[in-house]
């Protein structure tokens, strides 16, 4: 299902990035039925389902068509300079809005003298 939402961190400075881990609504509280019982829905419908990372001029920089997973983690190498992250949500795995819990960035060590 479509849910054409976004989230949008910004910096005063521009900030380099070297990893990015999200962690999305897999719905906690909802807990997942023994295999003895089942479970009624194949794929939890608050979890996104596709969704893009873009920087601070619109460049994509990461885009996942197929999640499944409450946490992912995107790794740029080379790391990437921005003063803006974006996680647009294309679509969701049912009728009700996608649910973006977490979002940490990392940057790289003082020792990465080769940054752009």
């Amino acid at each position: 299902m479509s849910c054409r939402r976004w989230w949008t961190l910004r910096w005063d400075r521009p900030q380099v990035l070297a990893r990015v881990d999200l962690g999305f609504d897999t719905d906690f509280d909802h807990p997942l039925e023994s295999v003895q019982h089942g479970h009624p829905e194949r794929f939890l419908p608050f979890c996104v389902r596709h969704y893009r990372l873009r920087d601070g001029r619109g460049a994509l920089l990461a885009e996942v068509v197929d999640n499944h997973q409450t946490r992912n983690t995107i790794l740029f190498d080379p790391p990437v300079r921005t003063d803006r992250l974006v996680v647009e949500c294309v679509a969701s795995h049912g009728p009700v809005p996608a649910a973006l819990c977490e979002v940490r960035c990392y940057g790289t060590s003082p020792s990465d003298k080769e940054l752009p």
